[in-house]
């Protein structure tokens, strides 16, 4: 595995650099500098192809600060396809849409666990990094969200070039004045050298149980479900449910298929949760 700075994310750093020496001073009126939190705890468990899924309690922080268009997003592991940590630059707002310069995670680390013979194996990938632009439009209880990452990491097995396009569709609506409930839908977009990071083996990597194998490009898309009951007005419940379908890239990678094979596991990932959470 290696990685380069790649020139389109020295560019990128330059605009960015520029975008801020010039556009800072003029966003102390930004109606979305301030910050926001919410610290929450509950009950999850989870399916998964490539290792053992989570049944047990989890402590979370969902938390935003902006100061004159900077910003800082902690993420949230409810729905960790959408909302991963992030810093960046919001540059220009409209009535109903932000734009933002942004540095994040374009794909989580995985783990692998599966049988080989009579051991058991264990592989596992580092996540990707990436920065790009981002687009939010928020229109009465409808939020979309379209991302693209022109990415350059140490992850690469080749350049260090990767690409990561994302689009969400969140639409809420108010039961009444105690109950909301939330439904996101996304798919999310990854180039055949990020997939082949993740899901890729090199010849040297390949053995009796594992072949070597390319990853091409490929769409993951996830469906999220969430209900919202409050106690207080910063105190709430909330049960939630989602499921992501990954790519035919992915699930054809030798890796994902003895895991499943291995110990039965399910092809796609599902989380079942329910949380208690404090908003500040």
């Amino acid at each position: 595995m290696k990685g380069i700075l790649n020139p389109r994310l020295a560019s990128f750093a330059t605009t960015l650099g520029t975008t801020l020496l010039f556009s800072v001073n003029s966003h102390s009126d930004n109606p979305r500098n301030g910050g926001e939190l919410m610290l929450g705890g509950g009950y999850v468990h989870s399916d998964e192809p490539f290792d053992e899924g989570i049944s047990g309690f989890r402590i979370y922080m969902d938390g935003r600060y902006q100061w004159h268009g900077l910003f800082v997003e902690s993420g949230n592991i409810i729905n960790r396809q959408k909302d991963k940590p992030a810093v960046g630059f919001n540059f220009y707002n409209t009535d109903h849409w932000n734009f933002d310069l942004l540095g994040t995670i374009a794909d989580d680390s995985i783990d692998y666990r599966y049988r080989a013979g009579n051991y058991i194996v264990y592989r596992s990938r580092s996540s990707i990094a990436g920065a790009g632009f981002r687009a939010i439009g928020t229109f009465n209880n409808t939020t979309i969200q379209a991302m693209g990452l022109p990415i350059a990491s140490e992850g690469s097995r080749d350049d260090g070039v990767l690409r990561h396009a994302s689009l969400w569709l969140d639409q809420k609506w108010q039961i009444n004045d105690k109950w909301e409930f939330k439904v996101s839908l996304g798919a999310q977009y990854r180039s055949a050298e990020l997939l082949d990071h993740k899901y890729g083996v090199e010849p040297i990597q390949a053995d009796n149980y594992i072949q070597p194998y390319e990853a091409s490009d490929g769409t993951d898309y996830t469906a999220h479900f969430e209900l919202n009951y409050a106690i207080t007005d910063h105190l709430f419940i909330q049960p939630y449910f989602n499921i992501t379908k990954f790519s035919d890239s992915a699930m054809d990678s030798p890796l994902v298929k003895t895991a499943i094979n291995s110990f039965d596991r399910s092809e796609q990932e599902r989380k079942l949760g329910i949380n208690l959470n404090y908003r500040f």
